[in-house]
């Protein structure tokens, strides 16, 4: 572990100082790394025993499935209903959410974590991406509820990112460049949806007196102070964010390249697979374009 400011190496007791700073906690995974999401079960574990009443919040649970969360935890359902409603057994691949997912939250709660389904339903993503902002303005309240339409879209470093992950899935003949900017803006408008919905609901945890939110999230949302980060910092200015980015590779040293991803940079121990991209990529194919 390294700080991402200046590489110097991060030890146990100074990941636990961080931790007791922040009011909220970022923890930027790559979907399929196993040691990511050890670190993350370890990590929740470890915040909700020393801080009661914090809140593990995830991308990877929707708004509208709260109540199979509140219902799971509170022991009316099982976990095999709750795995089928929420519709979550292959999330991040085949058999993911029982081999990862679910024990973050078995053993956060059982350390006294409550656990919180940040997400945006994605039929409403495809709706902001499709019929733009203004529809979904447009909906009874009861609907609003369960997104939040960002006020201050970001025009900086992230859409640039975004847009340059975007421009590889594009079709490089492609005649109408045109048609293809406005495909990528209507894929980021969805993309900042996903972002301000989590970050809404991250803030509006911290507001109702979690002692700290720790939120599992795809890389790409908060590396480099990325969306999530952004719609959270400008929202709540006096709030504490402690970033960190689970990364693959056994360096001995801070990679240039991490240099200002995140507060704290993990590597994994893992050896990357050849060509491995910096962060997971969006498909233009996707039912969805978020990019984790």
């Amino acid at each position: 572990m390294f700080w991402g400011v200046d590489g110097t190496e991060v030890d146990h007791r100074q990941l636990v100082d961080a931790c007791g700073w922040a009011d909220v906690i970022l923890v930027g995974e790559l979907h399929d790394d196993p040691i990511a999401h050890e670190f993350q079960r370890r990590l929740i574990v470890e915040v909700a025993s020393r801080w009661p009443g914090t809140v593990l919040s995830m991308e990877m649970l929707e708004r509208d499935e709260q109540r199979y969360v509140d219902d799971y935890l509170a022991g009316r359902i099982s976990v095999d209903e709750f795995v089928e409603r929420t519709g979550s057994a292959s999330w991040a691949g085949e058999g993911s959410w029982e081999s990862w997912y679910q024990p973050i939250i078995d053993d956060g709660h059982a350390a006294g974590a409550t656990v919180l389904a940040a997400n945006a339903p994605r039929r409403y993503v495809t709706m902001a991406r499709t019929e733009g902002y203004a529809k979904l303005i447009g909906l009874p309240k009861e609907e609003q509820v369960l997104f939040h339409v960002p006020l201050d879209p970001d025009r900086g470093n992230y859409r640039a990112r975004f847009r340059s992950l975007m421009s590889q899935h594009s079709d490089p003949h492609a005649e109408d460049a045109t048609t293809d900017h406005l495909a990528v803006d209507s894929w980021f408008r969805a993309q900042a949806l996903w972002d301000a919905t989590m970050a809404d609901s991250i803030r509006n945890a911290h507001r109702e007196g979690a002692t700290k939110v720790v939120h599992l999230v795809g890389q790409f949302h908060t590396d480099f102070n990325g969306g999530t980060y952004g719609h959270l910092a400008r929202r709540s200015p006096g709030i504490r964010i402690l970033t960190m980015s689970v990364q693959p590779g056994t360096d001995t040293s801070l990679r240039r390249e991490d240099l200002y991803r995140a507060d704290i940079v993990v590597y994994d121990g893992l050896e990357p697979e050849p060509d491995e991209p910096e962060d997971e990529e969006p498909s233009m194919d996707q039912a969805d374009p978020i990019s984790d």
